[in-house]
């Protein structure tokens, strides 16, 4: 859905970060990526010339449950496309522990401190 239209509940939402499901497109930001460690989240990150964050998970089921993965992922989709408009880059992001135990507000200050990272590249 175009940014600023409405969606079936008749409110506004943003256009979600596109997807990154390749296996070879991981590999690659894997090999030329840099990495970010914060408190709650690790990212291995790269600058792209498409104008919009695509995002890929890493997230194992020695990390918790489905439920708290799911949670994880919704929580990222949900700062890129909220914080990271008009950026782009590609991001590979993990947890930096158990899913259960990443809070979100540590979530949200790692993601700021990523953001302005790629801001000054």
């Amino acid at each position: 859905m175009p940014e600023g239209e409405r969606d079936g509940r008749g409110s506004y939402r943003s256009a979600a970060p596109e997807s990154l499901r390749r296996g070879s497109i991981f590999r690659e930001i894997y090999r030329t990526g840099r990495r970010f460690r914060g408190s709650a989240i690790k990212v291995v990150y790269r600058r792209n010339a498409l104008g919009v964050i695509r995002l890929g998970f890493s997230v194992s089921r020695k990390t918790g449950t489905a439920v708290d993965r799911n949670r994880f992922r919704r929580r990222i989709r949900s700062l890129a496309r909220n914080r990271g408009t008009g950026l782009g880059a590609d991001l590979i992001v993990s947890p930096a522990g158990e899913t259960a135990e990443v809070p979100w507000d540590g979530m949200e200050k790692d993601f700021e401190k990523l953001l302005e990272l790629l801001e000054g590249q």
